[in-house]
C-alpha cells in the first residue's frame, strides 16, 4: 500500500487526472464534466477519480490505428467526452460496437449519447451515466 499523505498525490497526481486523461469538473458535484485527454507521447491510461457522485473511471489506449476510450460514468452525472479526431486522423466512432460518428457527421443513434459539436480538432459528445467503450478509427 501507500500514502497518499505525499507530494504524489497533491499535485502530480491531481495534474495527470485532470490533464493527461482530461478528467474535469465543468459543475459543482461533478453533475457534469468533462474526458478530454491529451496523452502526449502515453499510450495508454487508466485513471480514477472520487467524485460526490461516485468513480469516474476512464482507460485509454492508443495504437497506431485506433483510439480506444473505456468510461464508467456514475449514476447522476452527466460527461462530455472528447475525441482528437483531427490529431489522429480517424474519421468514424463507434461506441459499445455501434456507429455513432463518420466523416464529420453522426452516422447512428446510440441512446444515451448526443452528439454536442466539433470545433478546435475535437469532437464532442453529451455521454449519459453508464459504461462504454469508444473505437476511433
Amino acid at each position: 500500500g501507500g500514502s497518499y499523505n505525499r507530494g504524489w498525490a497533491g499535485g502530480p497526481l491531481a495534474l495527470m487526472h485532470e490533464y493527461i486523461a482530461g478528467i474535469q469538473p465543468t459543475s459543482p458535484a461533478f453533475d457534469t464534466y468533462t474526458v478530454r485527454p491529451q496523452l502526449g507521447p502515453l499510450t495508454e491510461i487508466n485513471a480514477v477519480s472520487q467524485t460526490p457522485k461516485g468513480l469516474v473511471r476512464v482507460e485509454i489506449l492508443r495504437e497506431p490505428e485506433v483510439f480506444r476510450l473505456k468510461l464508467i460514468s456514475p449514476g447522476g452525472s452527466t460527461a462530455i467526452v472528447a475525441f482528437p479526431l483531427e490529431k489522429y486522423d480517424h474519421q468514424a466512432i463507434r461506441v459499445n460496437d455501434q456507429p455513432l460518428w463518420l466523416n464529420g457527421a453522426s452516422n447512428g443513434e446510440v441512446p444515451g449519447i448526443t452528439p454536442v459539436g466539433v470545433g478546435d480538432g475535437w469532437t464532442r459528445f453529451s455521454v449519459a451515466p453508464g459504461t462504454w467503450n469508444f473505437e476511433s478509427r
